[in-house]
C-alpha cells in the first residue's frame, strides 16, 4: 500500500514536539505545517491533512507537498481529485526519489483502473490559450490546473470555468453520463479593446482682436511737416492801408482848409468880390469837411483793427523752410 512521503527523506526531520517556526521563516513554517498534516493523515484525519498540505504548498511550492495532497485524497477515497494531484505530482517527478515516483505511478495506474470501472467519465480538456487556468465546479476552488489535461468526473453535471489574463472568461457545462471519453474544447476570446476616452471639448476661444492698421510710413516730404500753421499773437497795430488812407485824407483836409481860408480872406479884402470865388471858397470848405470825416473814419479803422501774423514750417528737399506771413 502506498504510504506518505517521509518528510525526513527530503527535509530535515522536526521533533514531534516542535514549536511553530517564526513567521519570517517561510520554508520552516511550511515544513512545520507539512509535519502537522502528516501526523493528521497517519491518524486518519485526511480532510484536515489535505488542508495542511495545501497551506504548506502555498507557502513553499515543493512538489512533495502536492504529492501528499494526492495521497491523502487516495486514502480518503476521492479518486477524481487523487488522479488530478498525483498527475500534477508526477509531472515534477524529477525532484522526487526514484523509488517514490515508481510507487506513485503504480498507484496512479490503480486509480485510473478504478475510475474506468466506476461511474466516472474521462474528459479530455483542450484549452486555448495553453496558459489558461481551468477550475472544475465539483473540485475545491483552489484546485485548478493549466493547459490540456485528462480529468475524471463523476456522473452528473459539471461546469468548467476557463480564464486567462487578457481574455474573456468562459464557462462550459459538461454532462458526464457514460464511461466513454469526451473532449471539451475551450477557446477564449481576447478582451475587446478598451474604448478611447472621450476627447475633451475644445475650449471656446474669444476671437482675437483685429490688428490695428500700421501707421503710414513717413516720406521725406512729410516726415517733419507741421500740419497746421502756428498762429502767433502780436500786439494790435494799425493796418498799413487804413493808416495810409487816413494820412491822405488828413492832407486833403489841411490843403482844403488852407485853400478855403485863403479864398475867404481874399474875397473879403478884394474890391471885386465875385460869385466864382465865393463858390470856390465854399467848395474848399466842403472838401475840408469831407476829407476830415474820411480821415477820422480811416483813423478809427486802423486803431481798432489788429494785425494778423502766421508762422508756418514745412520740409523742403535738403532741409526745412519757415515762413512768416500776415499784415502789420
Amino acid at each position: 500500500m502506498l504510504r506518505f512521503v517521509p518528510l525526513a527523506i527530503i527535509l530535515i526531520a522536526l521533533p514531534a514536539a516542535a514549536q511553530p517556526a517564526p513567521a519570517g521563516d517561510v520554508a520552516s513554517r511550511a515544513r512545520y505545517l507539512a509535519m502537522a498534516a502528516d501526523a493528521l493523515a497517519r491518524s486518519g484525519d485526511y480532510e484536515e491533512a489535505i488542508i495542511g498540505f495545501k497551506e504548506a504548498y502555498a507557502l513553499d511550492p515543493r512538489v512533495e507537498y502536492r504529492c501528499n495532497v494526492g495521497i491523502a485524497y487516495y486514502r480518503a477515497g476521492d479518486l477524481p481529485r487523487a488522479h488530478l494531484f498525483l498527475g500534477l505530482c508526477l509531472e515534477r517527478g524529477a525532484d522526487l526519489p526514484a523509488a517514490f515516483t515508481d510507487q506513485a505511478r503504480r498507484v496512479l495506474a490503480s486509480v485510473e483502473d478504478r475510475l474506468r470501472h466506476g461511474d466516472f467519465t474521462p474528459i479530455e480538456v483542450l484549452v486555448t490559450p495553453l496558459s489558461a487556468t481551468i477550475r472544475v465546479s465539483s473540485f475545491a476552488r483552489d484546485e485548478t490546473f493549466e493547459g490540456w489535461r485528462r480529468i475524471w468526473l463523476p456522473f452528473g453535471g459539471h461546469a468548467l470555468e476557463a480564464s486567462a489574463p487578457g481574455f474573456q472568461r468562459r464557462v462550459v457545462v459538461v454532462a458526464a453520463v457514460e464511461r466513454e471519453s469526451q473532449t471539451v474544447n475551450v477557446v477564449l476570446e481576447p478582451n475587446p479593446p478598451e474604448p478611447a476616452p472621450p476627447a475633451e471639448p475644445a475650449a471656446e476661444r474669444e476671437p482675437a482682436p483685429e490688428p490695428e492698421p500700421p501707421p503710414p510710413a513717413p516720406t521725406d516730404a512729410h516726415r517733419f511737416r507741421i500740419p497746421q500753421p502756428v498762429q502767433v499773437a502780436r500786439p494790435a497795430e494799425p493796418r498799413p492801408a487804413f493808416r495810409k488812407r487816413a494820412g491822405t485824407a488828413a492832407a486833403i483836409t489841411v490843403v482844403s482848409a488852407i485853400a478855403a481860408v485863403t479864398l475867404h480872406l481874399g474875397n473879403q479884402d478884394s474890391k471885386f468880390e465875385t460869385g466864382a470865388v465865393t463858390v470856390a471858397a465854399y467848395a474848399m470848405d466842403g472838401a475840408a469837411v469831407i476829407s476830415a470825416g474820411v480821415c477820422g473814419y480811416y483813423w478809427l479803422r486802423h486803431v481798432t483793427t489788429p494785425s494778423r501774423t502766421a508762422v508756418g514750417a514745412s520740409v523742403a528737399p535738403g532741409g526745412a523752410m519757415l515762413t512768416l506771413s500776415g499784415s502789420f
